[in-house]
């Protein structure tokens, strides 16, 4: 009698370390899930920013918003390296001179994760007014370096046009596109912060 209740028993105990070990795959799945979903949408981001809206000149880097929020929350997880790629594509892509959205985009990040702690502590209008002023300096960044690079100061009108528009569009879609993000990052740091 004694056997077999120590056979149920040690069956139970695999039973659990099995379930145990499965609730473990999944919280992994999950995590490394979330973080892959970061990085697609970093990516899907990338490619509609290089589509753009031809016909109006208007073209809002939307991989900037992510950029600012990432770097914002859970900055360990996003190199800068891939940001520099990121903005080197970019300029191959859309014909900007080599080195401008790198720099625009490094320089974005660079701001952003100097400012990391105070943000993190503050409320959402704070943080959508910081990326106010820095998309307001990355727009324009970008614009006054390709207008040096080309030396079309005859087009300066048409640039500064199409780059207020683009940053206003950057303004009005920060708000879902930088809580989807955050959900995400919070997302992932629990995930990461269990194990």
């Amino acid at each position: 009698m004694a056997y077999k209740k120590s056979r149920i028993n040690s069956l139970s105990s695999r039973r659990i370390k099995k379930l145990k070990g499965d609730g473990i795959f999944q919280e992994l799945f999950i995590q490394y899930g979330v973080v892959l979903l970061l990085y697609l949408g970093l990516f899907f981001s990338t490619l509609v920013s290089w589509i753009g809206m031809p016909m109006s000149g208007v073209s809002p880097f939307w991989t900037a918003i992510i950029i600012f929020t990432w770097s914002v929350r859970w900055p360990e997880t996003l190199p800068s390296t891939l940001i520099f790629f990121i903005g080197l594509l970019t300029d191959i892509f859309t014909g900007a001179p080599i080195g401008v959205h790198a720099f625009s985009l490094l320089t974005l990040a660079f701001l952003a994760r100097l400012q990391q702690r105070f943000l993190n502590s503050q409320h959402f209008i704070a943080v959508w007014i910081d990326f106010v002023v820095l998309a307001f300096l990355f727009i324009f960044l970008i614009g006054g370096l390709s207008l040096v690079v080309f030396e079309q100061y005859n087009a300066i009108l048409a640039l500064l046009t199409g780059s207020l528009w683009s940053w206003l569009l950057l303004v009005i879609i920060f708000p879902p596109l930088s809580f989807i993000t955050s959900l995400l990052i919070s997302i992932a740091k629990d995930k990461n912060e269990s194990f």
